[in-house]
């Protein structure tokens, strides 16, 4: 059988956010494997013909946001390996060929390149694929005839293919991971795609769709370079081929179904509703406790609700894009892996649509109880929460205001980091806004020890907006004893977070001011999944994240002043964009 194979070549098409809190880690990481590539593969020259750089920039908020198109070439000499950069949309994409020199072709019986390939890209790579979407990996074999029919031919390139002995629901974050020798024991799917004349496509050893790395097989048959190199690589131009940018909203796709998996927030909520729903209707609403918790938890509810509906569009957005990438090959959708992808993704929104119904439904349920609750129920839990030795707290004047100014408030929640809290506030006011003083906010009370929780339920309401600076401040790891066999570096490792106070405020202002709340991120933090959804503003270099900030303002009702040659463009010394890491003061 060895005397069929005539080549062997590796394709990684790697995909990172664009943006999101994830974004500069995930370019970080993206650079990092592109001086790896240079390294290990020799890459070390620009890619003649192409006026783009070899080098790409080194950080994300270098990228403009309205950029599409390629950042960066290289190649190592005489063309037979290339990587590329790109930004596709919200997706930076990274897609690495490798080919073994001709005068280096194994003997017969020798071919382990596809191996020594997996190995030096999984060193180089593996760390940082707990920031990424996910990737591809292809593996090309060059055969005197591609026939789909051929099974001997497939279970034969199969065993050639190197697997990844890991845990499948997360990717691996050790680099010497010894997934590269693993062999293949499961039988291989023999249904294939053909692609074009002479090339066939194969997934022999599929995963479920929420998982990150996926590994293609690919027959080409003589005279059919061209033809595959159309769909996986290029054309003769730097535009990404339909392949990569079907496996592109394939990897947006697994991504969303493993937030979704790794969130249990929805089961949890409809089974509280439940018990809560019932004890009030059995005692009749009397229970003031049980009807604050209720409260609460249907505004949980409700806000998770919103999350659910955003992640069907944005899984019915991917699942349409993988439709259209393959529009000049629609047969293909009939045949795996297209059609599995199809069955997958379509299961995942009809998983999302059963559990937004009964999420619906808990939450009608619910709403209907809260009209017969006694009023008294209202603020119960607050109410008796301590405020001093001095005794309970007076009631609030509901017309008490900020102090008297014709600027619109900002409320704005800060950790230990001074220095952010100054910018923001140099900011805030270079805006034409006023941003609230803690004692400004305590003075609502006119209590002299007033209970922290009840200052910020009285206080953020009354706010135009609200403004969460989240700093790196505190690091943090999980404990050993509780780490799972395949966690990803971010809980093995120590990483940054904010402070507890700042996640609970920031909780309460998502709870009282879900509209008008901006979450503004400096440096790197430990990725959380509540918070998955939710598009920050990330503090960089230059004018352009100031701006953002205005105009997320702007839309909260705020009266921002922003003009051309305003101090706006400058205010705020925010220091290192990176902020702290745990490795640095």
């Amino acid at each position: 059988m060895t005397a069929q194979l005539l080549d062997q070549q590796y394709v990684v098409h790697l995909y990172a956010p664009a943006t999101g809190p994830e974004a500069p880690a995930a370019y970080r990481g993206l650079c990092e494997i592109w001086r790896g590539c240079r390294l290990a593969f020799q890459m070390t020259e620009a890619v003649e013909g192409f006026d783009v750089p070899q080098v790409p920039p080194s950080a994300a908020e270098g990228v403009p946001e309205e950029f599409e198109g390629v950042l960066a070439l290289q190649e190592r000499p005489f063309a037979d390996s290339q990587a590329v950069l790109r930004k596709h949309h919200d997706v930076f994409n990274l897609s690495v060929a490798l080919a073994p020199p001709e005068t280096r072709l194994p003997k017969e019986g020798e071919w382990t390149w596809w191996r020594d390939f997996d190995r030096t890209w999984n060193a180089i790579s593996a760390r940082y694929a707990p920031h990424m979407l996910g990737q591809a990996r292809l593996f090309l074999a060059g055969v005197p005839e591609a026939d789909p029919a051929d099974a001997s031919l497939l279970g034969w390139l199969a065993t050639l293919v190197p697997t990844d002995a890991t845990d499948a629901t997360d990717a691996t974050d050790a680099a010497d991971s010894t997934s590269s020798t693993a062999s293949n024991t499961e039988p291989p799917d023999l249904l294939g795609a053909t692609l074009d004349r002479g090339v066939q496509l194969w997934e022999p050893f599929a995963r479920p769709l929420y998982t990150p790395d996926r590994r293609l097989l690919l027959a080409v048959g003589p005279g059919s370079d061209a033809r595959a190199s159309r769909w996986i690589w290029s054309s003769g131009g730097t535009e990404i081929p339909p392949l990569a940018r079907y496996l592109l909203h394939a990897a947006k796709l697994r991504y969303e179904m493993r937030v979704w998996r790794r969130d249990g927030q929805a089961r949890e909520l409809n089974e509280a509703l439940d018990t809560l729903s019932s004890e009030l209707i059995r005692t009749g609403a009397t229970d003031s406790a049980k009807a604050e918790l209720l409260r609460l938890r249907s505004g949980q509810a409700l806000m998770l609700l919103g999350d659910l509906k955003l992640l069907r569009q944005t899984a019915e957005i991917a699942d349409d894009n993988m439709r259209r990438a393959l529009s000049e090959a629609e047969q293909l959708r009939a045949v795996n892996p297209f059609l599995r992808d199809a069955a997958d993704a379509q299961e995942f929104l009809e998983l999302l649509d059963d559990q937004i119904a009964y999420l619906d439904t808990r939450t009608a349920r619910s709403a209907s109880l809260l009209p017969i609750m006694p009023a008294a129920s209202a603020h119960s839990v607050a109410s008796a929460a301590p405020v001093d030795s001095a005794g309970p707290a007076a009631p609030v004047n509901p017309e008490a205001a900020y102090q008297v100014t014709d600027k619109d408030t900002v409320f704005v929640i800060h950790g230990r980091d001074e220095r952010a809290r100054v910018a923001t506030f140099d900011l805030l006011r270079a805006f034409g806004l006023h941003p609230v003083e803690w004692d400004e906010a305590v003075g609502l009370l006119q209590q002299p020890m007033p209970f922290l929780g009840r200052v910020l339920r009285e206080a953020i309401p009354r706010a135009k907006a609200v403004v969460v600076i989240m700093t790196p401040d505190d690091i943090v790891r999980l404990h050993p004893e509780l780490a799972g066999p395949s966690e990803p570096g971010f809980e093995t490792g120590h990483s940054m977070q904010a402070r507890p106070n700042v996640l609970i405020e920031l909780g309460m202002a998502l709870a009282y001011h879900p509209r008008a709340t901006l979450i503004l991120q400096v440096g790197d933090h430990r990725p959380i999944a509540d918070l998955g959804g939710f598009n920050y503003v990330r503090v960089a270099e230059g004018t352009a994240f100031r701006e953002r900030i205005g105009k997320r303002l702007s839309y909260a009702d705020c009266r921002v002043s922003m003009p051309p040659d305003g101090a706006w463009q400058t205010a705020g010394d925010f220091g290192p964009a990176e902020g702290r890491r745990p490795d640095r003061p």
